[in-house]
């Protein structure tokens, strides 16, 4: 099993460690990336949750115990983030919920979806796929109520800058 990780993380790590390196170094102009970028964020991935849970039989799984897994980590370390921001840097409430979004926060479509797909395969993708469909939705409504809630807690005041 290891080594099967091993073989679908390192081309993933590996192509993102030449992209950086290829950027850094000014070779390709940004504009075809910003094209692909959007050409998969757009198209591809929404055809490949459609197709994935589209082609799914839905009634012989049950993803509670996996959405409790993922969402209850999730939640633990955007609490962590947030009070070490808030207590640790003395930050006003709103840094501290962004900053506990931006600690829980993966990347859950560019790297989790080849990663689970190479390792588990079409189980796993829809797993995944499950989890992806709920996760804008819920991270925005959360996020969104969380920020409410900070600026009243500071009082509508203007953050304070570095």
């Amino acid at each position: 099993m290891i080594v099967q990780v091993i073989f679908v993380v390192f081309p993933i790590f590996a192509l993102v460690g030449i992209g950086y390196v290829v950027a850094n170094v000014g070779y390709p102009d940004r504009s075809p990336g910003n094209i692909l970028s959007k050409f998969c964020v757009n198209l591809l991935i929404p055809i490949l949750l459609f197709r994935s849970l589209g082609l799914a039989d839905l009634d012989a799984i049950s993803p509670w115990s996996y959405w409790v897994t993922y969402y209850g980590s999730m939640t633990v370390i955007a609490c962590l983030g947030g009070l070490i921001v808030r207590t640790g840097f003395r930050r006003e409430a709103r840094a501290a919920v962004i900053a506990g979004l931006t600690a829980s926060f993966s990347n859950t479509v560019l790297v989790g979806i080849p990663l689970i797909d190479g390792v588990y395969g079409a189980e796993g993708t829809l797993l995944i796929s499950l989890l992806i469909v709920f996760h804008a939705p819920l991270t925005a409504l959360t996020s969104s109520v969380l920020m409410e809630r900070a600026v009243v807690i500071d009082g509508h005041k203007a953050p304070r800058s570095r």
